[in-house]
């Protein structure tokens, strides 16, 4: 399975929680279940209800960073779900 980076458009001048979820089947064994993952401001990364990650690293504003992570432990012969909540802090708080 192969995504793009993935966004609400327009994007809320509020601060924000955004859930992602995706919902697939897996029906065979698998080699890996390679996941690459980021955010604007902080995320918490859950496949089948078990967070597996949060982050990001802390960057910069033209500099993101990304974590990999092989998340195949987690996978279920059948139905999985992958579950991103991303926590968007408004560019104003702050200021």
């Amino acid at each position: 399975m192969n995504a793009k980076w993935i966004t609400v458009t327009p994007v809320s001048d509020a601060s924000s929680l955004y859930l992602f979820k995706k919902s697939f089947c897996v029906t065979k064994a698998v080699e890996s279940f390679v996941v690459r993952i980021s955010a604007d401001t902080r995320y918490r990364l859950y496949i089948n209800g078990k967070e597996l990650s949060h982050g990001p690293c802390q960057s910069t504003q033209f500099v993101k960073y990304y974590e990999e992570l092989d998340c195949k432990s987690a996978l279920v012969q059948g139905e999985n779900e992958i579950c991103v909540t991303v926590l968007h802090i408004s560019p104003s708080v702050g200021h």
